[in-house]
């Protein structure tokens, strides 16, 4: 978790104050069930998201997308912390984050 300061930091120095981003993340793991019932939490959040059950080794994986928000680290790096958290909760490994820039 010691990256994400430092990558945060560097992405929201270079965006202008007038631009919006999104946080584009993905999760997987070994069970449908858990998968689905992460995606229903993320949803609650009013995340979009995607879930596609198993595929034939019995990976799930859920791609969801945060609404815009205005450049802040702090309330970005806590969004992801909760990400992490939500993943531990259900059993799905966070496997990638990526700020999005909107203008």
């Amino acid at each position: 978790m010691a990256e994400v300061p430092n990558r945060l930091t560097a992405i929201v120095q270079e965006t202008e104050e007038t631009t919006f981003l999104k946080l584009q993340y993905a999760f997987a793991t070994n069970s449908p069930v858990k998968a689905a019932q992460l995606s229903k939490e993320l949803g609650r959040l009013m995340h979009q998201t995607t879930l596609q059950e198993g595929d034939s080794t019995g990976q799930a994986t859920i791609e969801g997308t945060t609404r815009r928000m205005v450049p802040d680290s702090g309330k970005i790096q806590t969004l992801i912390e909760d990400l992490f958290r939500m993943g531990y909760h259900h059993d799905c490994e966070l496997t990638n984050w990526e700020l999005l820039k909107l203008t």
